[in-house]
């Protein structure tokens, strides 16, 4: 009887420990890392980081820490990147696009770093960074998604690039 329940335990626990892994293999190899029928229509947060620099590496720990937010699209486009780091920020429900400094530069208009664009159905609703809001809240990105979701103005006035 003991015997039966470890081995149910080690399937269970092989079990949760696999699928993030195929999961981030299966984006990796070409394929969508969320389903589009899960997605909400028309809004994509797209976050630019650049591995090397010290805000974008910040705010790339900050992004695996809360993970994608379920009500949007979010796209993370890792900027002379590794696989390490791809594979994490897949296993967190991102979508992860790897690029180096010259594609980059060549496909995005990049200013500044890291840098937070918010779209729906392709029309730009806020470009900037993350910054300070008045909370205290070190992160706005939420406050912007909720703002956006919400079909609220964006108050960019406590909202400064890092």
């Amino acid at each position: 009887m003991k015997k039966s329940w470890w081995w149910t335990l080690a399937v269970v626990v092989l079990v949760a420990l696999g699928f993030p892994f195929v999961r981030a293999l299966e984006a990796s190899s070409g394929k969508k890392a969320l389903e589009a029928s899960s997605l909400p229509s028309g809004y994509v947060a797209h976050h630019f980081v650049k591995v090397g620099d010290s805000s974008s590496r910040k705010l790339i720990r900050y992004l695996a820490g809360r993970g994608r937010d379920a009500r949007i699209r979010e796209v993370i486009h890792l900027i002379n990147g590794d696989s390490e780091t791809e594979m994490g920020l897949l296993r967190f429900g991102f979508e992860v696009e790897s690029l180096n400094g010259e594609e980059a530069a060549a496909k995005y208009p990049l200013n500044v770093m890291p840098k937070l664009v918010v779209k729906r159905d392709g029309d730009v609703l806020y470009e900037g960074g993350y910054g300070l809001d008045q909370s205290g809240i070190p992160y706005g990105d939420r406050r912007i998604i909720d703002d956006v979701l919400a079909n609220r103005t964006i108050n960019t006035s406590d909202i400064t690039s890092l």
